[in-house]
């Protein structure tokens, strides 16, 4: 079942206009990879979505191929646009921070330096290939965000906390490797 923030992140996603399922899940996968909402569940929110009443279908019709699935456009009803409405202007949560190194760091015992190690050389080689292919933003100053779209503007600000947690997740895994790395004995050492 779908968190309330992922429930209305994606009822989000139709506010302004009508769009179709596929759509919807691949602004998802792009947007909202803070939620990480997967493909299946993209579509069991939007069934949800429409259990509830605050999406609507408005149109079916033949894909773009002869072969290819019909598209189903959903709209937000207007309950949809009050209850997304009422969750923008709420408070956030603290986010939590869901992380399988960290839970092995905090239960390993010191014969598992080096396996750690490890995961965290892993991590950090995969770190940097993540920031190698993200599509860097561009700095926006206030005057060059009043002059842009605002889905432009949310974009930019989106990709740049990706591209900042990334770099300071380099920073945090360096750090680690190298912690470990100097309490692993001489003869263990990668002196990476």
């Amino acid at each position: 079942m779908a968190n309330p923030s992922t429930k209305h992140a994606v009822l989000g996603l139709m506010i302004e206009r009508p769009t179709y399922g596929y759509r919807i899940q691949a602004q998802a996968a792009e947007l909202l990879t803070s939620l990480g909402v997967s493909d299946g569940a993209t579509y069991k929110v939007l069934e949800r979505l429409e259990d509830e009443g605050w999406i609507e279908v408005v149109e079916e019709r033949e894909g773009t191929s002869p072969r290819g699935p019909r598209r189903v456009f959903f709209r937000a009803t207007p309950e949809g646009v009050e209850q997304f409405e009422r969750w923008i202007s709420s408070p956030t949560a603290e986010p939590t921070i869901r992380d399988e190194l960290l839970a092995k760091i905090a239960v390993s015992r010191p014969q598992d330096r080096q396996e750690i190690l490890r995961a965290a050389e892993l991590q950090l080689e995969a770190a940097w290939s993540q920031l190698a292919a993200m599509r860097q933003p561009s700095p926006t100053t206030i005057e060059q965000a009043l002059d842009r779209p605002w889905g432009a503007t949310a974009e930019g600000m989106l990709l740049d906390l990706r591209a900042r947690t990334l770099r300071a997740r380099i920073d945090w895994l360096d750090y680690v490797c190298e912690l470990l790395d100097g309490l692993l004995p001489a003869t263990e050492r990668t002196g990476g």
